[in-house]
């Protein structure tokens, strides 16, 4: 009997050790190096999981966008996120009455199940059944998650990577990908890095493409603007001049609070120039190996960083 009893109360803390991690519904961006053939050159998009929800036929799609750049507006709404939680499910919609959009992930596989190639409605182009060829779990974040390791039904013994971590899509792929994995020139993309709330929470340092191993090269995760402030509306404002910056030459920076920092990112995130601020009113700048274009200003130091767009000619 006391033996039971022990069972029992230990039971509880060992299946809390295992819930199922839900799908971000949230604040959440994924960034992905993807290219269209071996001959083409690496680039970069995003996807973001925002903060405003859409209600369709009674189901609550949180909104999703695409981008070429950290920053997003409404025109690049691709749709909106839902799960099902108790089915473990995750669509990509909004559907329709009786049936909710795309299937993007099925969480509650087992080894040895099969994914049909029709079950994601031709979104993700997955060029053939899917096998659940193992599960295991990885670390993402501080804690351990649930990862469906699939291969292509036709040709298991064949090991292209692709697997299914929970509350997190997929860790190869990225969010959501558009084309197979077989060596036909089609697209690749890797996912590069995943963002919760402004905090990196995963930071891909493997290259899983067998067929094409420099798709991804394993740099630093792109700095994510999620938005440009207006100067107008900031306080302390912060201010440059000239803008737009022609050649080269010297920022003029008007603020009314001490900044330590400022960096210039292109439109992918990636930091491009740095100087230090600390209370400087004028700083030296040359735009040698910068093309011409739209970029970012981050202005940090004390209280909350400022961000804006630049404009170089």
């Amino acid at each position: 009997m006391i033996r039971k009893i022990l069972f029992l109360l230990l039971l509880p803390a060992v299946a809390g050790a295992q819930d199922y991690v839900e799908f971000p519904d949230s604040n959440t961006i994924w960034c992905e190096a993807f290219r269209y053939s071996s001959f083409m050159p690496i680039t970069t998009h995003f996807y973001k999981l925002g903060n405003t929800d859409t209600t369709v036929f009674g189901r609550t799609y949180r909104k999703l966008y695409r981008s070429a750049d950290t920053t997003f507006t409404e025109s690049e709404g691709i749709g909106g996120i839902w799960e099902d939680v108790p089915a473990r499910k995750v669509y990509l919609g909004p559907g329709t009455a009786s049936n909710p959009g795309t299937l993007m992930y099925h969480f509650s596989v087992a080894v040895g199940d099969t994914i049909p190639d029709s079950a994601n409605g031709g979104d993700n182009n997955w060029t053939g059944d899917l096998l659940v060829h193992s599960i295991d779990s990885v670390l993402i974040n501080g804690s351990y998650r649930r990862r469906i390791n699939l291969r292509f039904a036709m040709n298991p013994s064949v090991n292209i990577p692709d697997a299914w971590v929970e509350g997190m899509g997929n860790q190869v792929r990225g969010l959501k990908y558009f084309s197979g994995t077989i060596p036909n020139n089609g697209q690749w993309n890797e996912l590069v890095c995943m963002f919760q709330d402004g905090t990196e929470i995963y930071h891909n340092t493997t290259d899983w493409n067998i067929f094409d191993p420099d798709t991804f090269s394993g740099a630093d995760c792109w700095v994510i603007i999620t938005d440009v402030e207006d100067p107008a509306m900031t306080a302390p404002a912060v201010r440059f001049a000239p803008n737009p910056l022609e050649t080269s030459g010297r920022f003029t920076l008007t603020t009314g609070s001490r900044f330590t920092g400022i960096a210039l990112y292109d439109a992918q995130g990636r930091k491009r120039w740095s100087s230090p601020v600390n209370g400087r009113t004028e700083i030296p700048f040359n735009r040698s190996g910068l093309p011409a274009g739209v970029y970012y200003y981050l202005v940090s130091g004390e209280g909350k960083p400022v961000s804006g767009k630049l404009l170089i000619r």
